[in-house]
Parts: structure tokens; sequence; C-alpha cells
């Protein structure tokens, strides 16, 4: 059951070792008064971080309708923290409404731990994303445009034959 997952990942997450590398502090997002929180894990957190959420993942009994495998292994000498460098997320909360107003994830992959067969990217790489949440409660019209493809149809086109095999 997925709720049942997530609700074990979560308790693995929220453990005293991950609670410290968390910072609360006051903040503004787009001139309204909120929290932030600042998840900043060493690298030995990010490898715990990894290591719970694989070991949970394999307690799953729906890991192979999650994952699309039935296996999961984590055996590899290269932990998370050799490659994925200055790991942080933010995420300011509205303190009036409690809404999540933003989020941003910021990372870099240096894959120059990886032998070379396994390693894609010759450089190191910069990840951000950032997202904006606003007029919470209201009604968002959604125009689908004419060129757009069906989830179906997309899953299809990135998984070719794979995806006939495992449907969601």
């Amino acid at each position: 059951n997925r709720d049942r997952a997530m609700k074990m990942l979560k308790a693995k997450l929220y453990e005293r070792e991950i609670l410290p590398h968390i910072k609360l502090t006051s903040d503004t997002v787009d001139n309204l008064p909120a929290y932030k929180l600042q998840f900043s894990p060493t690298p030995l957190v990010l490898d715990d971080l990894f290591d719970r959420i694989t070991e949970t993942l394999k307690d799953m009994k729906s890991t192979q309708s999650v994952l699309g495998t039935s296996t999961l292994e984590n055996d590899s000498p290269i932990k998370p923290s050799q490659i994925i460098k200055d790991p942080l997320v933010e995420i300011w909360i509205d303190k009036k409404e409690f809404f999540t107003r933003r989020a941003n994830v910021s990372f870099s992959l240096d894959s120059s731990q990886l032998p070379d067969e396994n390693n894609p990217l010759s450089d190191p790489v910069t990840f951000v994303m950032v997202l904006k949440l606003s007029d919470h409660g209201q009604t968002l019209p959604v125009e689908i445009p004419d060129s757009s493809t069906n989830i179906e149809d997309f899953l299809k086109s990135l998984m070719g034959d794979l995806y006939s095999l495992n449907p969601a």
C-alpha cells in the first residue's frame, strides 16, 4: 500500500539524526511573513538518508510497481556524497495560513568518482529547482495545448516496450 510506504519513509526521515540538520528561521516570501526551513545535510547524513530510502523501498511490497523492477540493490562502493555536492532544500511556509509558498532544491553532481564506463558527465553540473505557489484555494484555469500528449503516450515514448510490460 502506497500510503503505508510513505508513512514508513517519513518516519525514517524524521528520526533524530536528521532533525538537527534542519534549520528553522523567520523570513518573508512575496512580502508575506514566513517560516523558512533549510536542510543542508553533511556528507554522512546524505549517505545515511539514501541508505534509509533504499531500505524502505526494499521493504515495500509495492517496490516492483513503483520502480518497475523487483530488485533494488545498493551494493555500489560509491556513496551518494561522493557525487552529490552542496545539497540544499529550502521551504517557506506562510506564518498565517501555513501554506507552502516556495521551495528550492539545489545540488551539484560531480561524477569524477565514477569509473569512466559509468560516467555520463565530463564536468560537474549544478541543478536548481524552484517552486513558487500562490493563489491558494483559487480556481486555476488550465488550457490543454493542441499539441499536447496524454500521460500514457508520453510514458510509452519514454519507456518503449517496457511500459507495455508493466503498466501503472
